[in-house]
């Protein structure tokens, strides 16, 4: 899958560089509406079961800015992009 940086949307690295981007369909996990403390429990369940080279698309209604420390004190990357619908799309990969 390719996150394309498009005029309409911000695009927001961890800064590492996404070495993993292009492998294979991400597992897609749609927390829009649910409120906290769900989406990141889900999503925290989720990259528990998340093999090496597997992805996890997370689709939100807003930033989740607790999870981006959690993800990289954890082993994790990301990559973010805000959709003009009003939707965040966060692909989460283990970072090597």
């Amino acid at each position: 899958m390719h996150i394309k940086d498009a005029g309409a949307r911000r695009l927001r690295k961890s800064g590492r560089k996404p070495t993993r981007i292009d492998m294979g369909s991400p597992i897609m996990l749609d927390v829009r509406g649910l409120e906290p403390p769900e989406p990141m429990e889900r999503v925290l369940g989720a990259l528990s079961t998340l093999g090496p080279d597997q992805q996890l698309l997370m689709i939100i209604d807003r930033q989740p800015q607790p999870l981006y420390r959690i993800l990289q004190n954890n082993g994790y990357d990301y990559r973010e992009t805000f959709k003009p619908e009003g939707i965040f799309e966060i692909l989460i990969w283990q970072a090597r």
